[in-house]
């Protein structure tokens, strides 16, 4: 083999050997930015997910916060409405008892 193709050979065996560097570190650059994005839009679901679950959490703490108050309010006219019964009761009972008094002892 003459000078030339030996320097030929070396040249093209150099420039594949460059060309396998850059391949390698555009590899690794490609794969830095790809786990970069992925670390980004794992944080962005997660932050999706804690605010949904927050939001979740406030409805159905306001949620509850209504069925106790509705609960509460039902509670107090069951009470209100046992209230007033026992009074009504407790008013026909007294005249019932008048009346029963006048009628064996008669008007004085």
């Amino acid at each position: 083999m003459n000078q030339d193709a030996i320097d030929q050979v070396k040249d093209v065996e150099k420039r594949a050997k460059d060309l396998r560097q850059e391949s390698d570190q555009s590899i690794k650059e490609i794969n830095q930015e790809k786990d970069k994005e992925l670390d980004r839009i794992q944080k962005d679901l997660d932050q999706e997910l804690e605010d949904y679950r927050s939001e979740r959490k406030d409805q159905d703490s306001k949620r509850l916060d209504d069925k106790r108050d509705q609960s509460q309010k039902n509670i107090d006219q069951a009470k209100e409405s046992f209230r007033s019964s026992y009074e009504d009761k407790v008013d026909q009972l007294s005249q019932e008892l008048t009346e029963e008094v006048l009628k064996a002892y008669g008007n004085f």
